[in-house]
């Protein structure tokens, strides 16, 4: 398999397919059957319910599809994370501090009109919020990133949020490892592939007895950032096929053997590459659906803020329906629902980023001109 760079359209195409998944997932996990996913920890037992699940009520096919595997998603999230990072910034001279705020500052404001909805869904449903001032404390240690770091506070307030703290740590250290590879050379890569996967196996059984998990930091997925960078540095490079069956191996036995599933993530990812590659060298992204995804890819970060904040009523109605069509009608209703919200969300940004950018443009004029005078 022939691997070539992504382009630009190319990788929102990607995060398009990437949040699709992730959305649909974090719906249909919710909605019974529950059969549960192999993402931040392992159990054989899901793989078992899915399976019976699958043959007991076929037509909850594409319900339980997502519910088990559509976490992938986030994988190939955390790839471009890397990949689009190394491609901007490998021979860019950048600060430290410059490049965190240029980086966060393009998160936070996403981060905070999910938090604004999150609130207003509260007032909704419950009426007037008395514990106001909890709630402020409450989004204000969200916003610190500091919740992957307590135990069992990862997934408070809104399970997708996790990812914000993950992907912020990534930044902080980000420009360390391109200096390192720059100057040692790819043995870095895997070198802290290297650790990740003893931190995975000999440390996270320890941290989630205290209410952590490895997964919730960057060095839980050093191995596909590392890969991000790895092909970041190549236009071109042929797949060993050895890559590609050891991959398909260790994706299969992951569902079933904690010693294989601790490499699965980064196995299914490698797969998961080589389709959409594959899929990429003979597609038109002019056609409609393509169209679709590359519109999703655009929104992908507020449509990923938001998504989760919006679920509950649809999950409960799903529950209690307990029909695998009005399931799936429930679940297209809430992509959409989440879809409008983050659009809404999108032109607010851009609105809010034109307005700074005139703002900050006259008081630069402003300057000049009193610097001439």
């Amino acid at each position: 398999m022939q691997w070539k760079s992504i382009s630009k359209d190319e990788t929102q195409f990607i995060k398009g397919i990437s949040i699709f998944l992730i959305v649909m997932h974090n719906y249909f996990h919710w909605v019974k059957p529950i059969v549960g996913e192999n993402e931040f920890g392992f159990n054989r037992e899901r793989i078992v319910a899915f399976g019976q699940e699958l043959l007991a009520q076929p037509l909850e096919a594409v319900h339980l599809l997502f519910a088990y595997f559509g976490h992938y998603g986030v994988q190939t999230f955390i790839f471009l994370s890397a990949y689009g990072l190394y491609r901007s910034y490998h021979e860019r001279e950048v600060g430290w501090l410059s490049f965190q705020w240029n980086r966060i500052s393009k998160l936070y404001p996403a981060f905070l009109l999910a938090i604004l909805v999150h609130y207003l869904m509260i007032v909704f449903y419950e009426g007037a919020v008395d514990a106001t001032g909890w709630y402020l404390k409450f989004y204000l240690f969200k916003l610190s990133l500091l919740s992957n770091f307590v135990p069992d506070q990862a997934f408070s307030g809104n399970g997708p949020w996790w990812f914000f703290s993950f992907i912020v740590q990534f930044y902080l250290v980000f420009l360390l490892i391109r200096d390192a590879v720059k100057r040692y050379g790819e043995g870095v890569l895997l070198g802290l592939a290297g650790i990740s996967y003893a931190a995975r196996i000999f440390l996270n059984p320890y941290l989630v007895d205290h209410g952590l998990n490895i997964f919730f930091t960057v060095v839980g997925f050093l191995p596909e950032l590392c890969l991000g960078i790895f092909l970041a540095r190549r236009e071109q490079w042929r797949i060993p096929a050895l890559w590609l069956w050891g991959a398909l191996l260790v994706s299969v036995l992951g569902n079933w053997y904690e010693s294989a599933w601790w490499f699965s993530s980064t196995a299914v990812l490698i797969l998961m590459l080589v389709v959409l590659r594959w899929y990429l060298d003979r597609a038109d992204l002019g056609g409609a659906l393509n169209r679709f995804f590359l519109y999703l890819g655009r929104i992908s970060l507020p449509l990923f803020a938001a998504h989760g904040v919006l679920r509950a009523p649809f999950v409960a109605s799903a529950n209690e329906a307990a029909n695998w069509g009005y399931t799936f009608i429930l679940g297209i209703a809430f992509f959409l629902v989440a879809l409008a919200v983050a659009q809404l969300m999108d032109w607010l940004i851009a609105g809010l980023g034109r307005v700074y950018a005139e703002a900050r443009q006259r008081r630069l004029l402003s300057n000049a001109g009193a610097k001439d005078a």
